[in-house]
């Protein structure tokens, strides 16, 4: 029995013609740009971009804070500025900060 409605354009699907409008708007408009991958920070409820990654080693009670590399470590944890530089470790643990510091330079006073 044929569909009422269907003709060779639809073929007999209600969405057949939203997605043809939508596949060709997509290649009228070109490639998507790539979304902004800005890792955020693990803590939870903190949304702040996260600027550094801490990762340890439970049988050397080690902790380390490194600089934030491009691609996100598995074992490690992201954190933001706030987070990073009020990170606590348990007593009897080492925390070792390896992120190389930012020195602000200051501006020239002119004559």
């Amino acid at each position: 029995m044929p569909i009422v409605g269907a003709t060779p354009a639809n073929d007999g699907r209600p969405d057949a013609a939203l997605h043809r409008l939508s596949t060709a708007a997509a290649t009228s408009l070109g490639t998507v740009p790539a979304m902004d991958r800005s890792r955020l920070c693990a803590r939870p409820g903190c949304g702040a971009a996260a600027v550094a990654t801490l990762t340890f080693h439970y049988l050397d009670r080690q902790v380390w804070m490194d600089n934030l590399d491009e691609e996100p470590d598995p074992t490690g944890y992201d954190l933001c500025v706030r987070h990073s530089e009020h990170q606590g470790v348990p007593l009897g643990w080492v925390l070792d900060d390896r992120r190389t510091p930012i020195i602000p330079l200051r501006a020239s006073v002119a004559s």
